[in-house]
């Protein structure tokens, strides 16, 4: 053999651990009266209960910490309001008011509110048509 191979890791014998074969269990034996017998698996709980169960201890935690914080609040009276009348201001009329083009306008519009307001909306000459015209349709 050359140098330049590698050679193959070859531990002693007494470093490798002696194969024996398979190993066989003896079979359980039965229960007998004076030994306990075996728990049955216990059940587990979904994991739906256990957050229904977490979400209602947090509603019912924050509603009990809430109600036992909550202070009693002492409002001072409120004030009754007085009523005191403004007085309107008086405003002084403009300049243009006292001009005469001004106030036959201002006559103008009075005499057309009382021609409106005297005009009689009823007139008895007005009468609808009579919508019965003979069709020719028999009963």
């Amino acid at each position: 053999m050359d140098a330049t191979t590698p050679q193959p890791d070859i531990l002693p014998e007494s470093h490798n651990p002696p194969n024996y074969g398979p190993v066989f269990s003896p079979p359980p034996s039965p229960p007998t009266a004076n030994q306990p017998q075996a728990e049955s698996p216990k059940r587990t709980i979904p994991p739906w209960v256990v957050i229904i169960c977490v979400i209602g201890f947090l509603i019912a935690g924050s509603t009990f910490f809430a109600t036992s914080r909550r202070q009693q609040v002492v409002l001072p009276p409120s004030p009754t309001p007085t009523v005191t009348p403004t007085p309107t201001p008086i405003h002084p009329y403009s300049a243009i008011a006292s001009q005469s083009a001004f106030m036959e306008l201002d006559t103008a519009i009075a005499s057309l509110s009382g021609a409106i307001n005297a005009f009689n909306v009823q007139n008895p000459a007005l009468v609808p048509p009579v919508l019965d015209l003979p069709l020719g349709f028999s009963d």
